[in-house]
């Protein structure tokens, strides 16, 4: 080969390596620019990612100023049109808060939620499930606002990280309502609260000997029982014997009393079915905890 003919070959590989070395710097300059500047987006870019797989990469436009919270609010957008909403809430769990991301619709509706957060510490088997899709799904395609126990289950031993979850998202939706207001759109629905005037109510489940027991519990201005209702869709305690703790002859020996309760201290256990009744008690107790929990926040 010719001298000249090996330095052309070289001019060449030189320029096809500068051509793209310059495609690479700009491809790498488009990436950066696209990249969220915002940090609190950038941390939540994997739940959001799958929630709207669909979305521009730099299509999160803010609704609102950035919260103390970390909480946020974005109109999702594909190729310049909002397909939806994201939205971070914050709730208190049972051991620490809970981080819930919640994708919305334009519709309004649910598309899907995430849960966790830098200090997500529910406990292990138990709330922890919260981030379990078995969990998590039951929120997609419905329209807050949402009631545990009627429109999603509980986690079984795990009812104030559940509560958590659903206040958050209840909280989410009331939250999109307003800023979409606030542009027009119509007004928002209410969102339930756990406190309404001086009558609290929660539901929480126990373990009862044939599997969960849902307990509806109200306290009153002064923090004792005024109403209770035992049962619940999977309520499966022995015909005649456990199932007994839904009859007024157990539960009306709570109302009046200032939880936190105890068996065999003016509440007597049904004859035989000492496990059902517990999971009664507990129950109590427990709403109680979270109630008083709720009000001091």
């Amino acid at each position: 080969m010719k001298k000249s003919q090996k330095w052309a070959g070289w001019l060449v590989l030189a320029v096809i390596v500068a051509v793209t070395a310059v495609a690479l710097a700009l491809n790498n300059n488009a990436s950066i620019q696209k990249a969220p500047s915002d940090p609190q987006l950038a941390q939540a870019r994997e739940a959001l990612g799958a929630l709207f797989p669909e979305a521009d990469a730099d299509g999160y436009e803010s609704l609102d100023a950035q919260q103390a919270d970390g909480s946020f609010a974005y109109a999702v957008k594909k190729n310049g049109e909002i397909v939806g909403f994201a939205l971070k809430q914050t709730a208190q769990g049972y051991g620490g808060p809970i981080e819930v991301i919640a994708g919305f619709e334009t519709s309004g509706a649910i598309r899907g939620i995430s849960v966790g957060g830098e200090s997500f510490n529910e406990t292990e088997g138990l709330g922890a499930k919260a981030k379990d899709t078995a969990f998590t799904g039951q929120y997609a395609g419905k329209t807050p606002p949402l009631e545990l126990n009627r429109d999603i289950d509980a986690i079984s031993g795990a009812t104030v990280t559940s509560t958590a979850v659903t206040d958050a998202v209840n909280q989410a939706a009331s939250r999109l309502n307003t800023l979409r207001e606030a542009e027009g759109a119509p007004a928002p629905a209410a969102t339930p609260s756990a406190t309404e005037g001086a009558r609290r109510t929660a539901n929480v489940s126990a373990l009862g000997y044939g599997g969960p027991v849902l307990v509806r519990v109200t306290l009153d201005a002064q923090g004792a029982v005024s109403a209770i209702d035992v049962g619940g869709a999977r309520f499966q305690e022995t015909e005649g014997v456990g199932s007994r703790v839904r009859e007024e002859a157990f539960t009306q020996q709570f109302v009046g009393q200032t939880p936190p309760v105890k068996l065999g201290e003016g509440i007597d256990a049904v004859s035989g079915a000492t496990v059902s009744s517990q999971a009664v008690v507990d129950a109590v107790n427990e709403a109680a905890t979270f109630l008083d929990r709720n009000a001091a926040n």
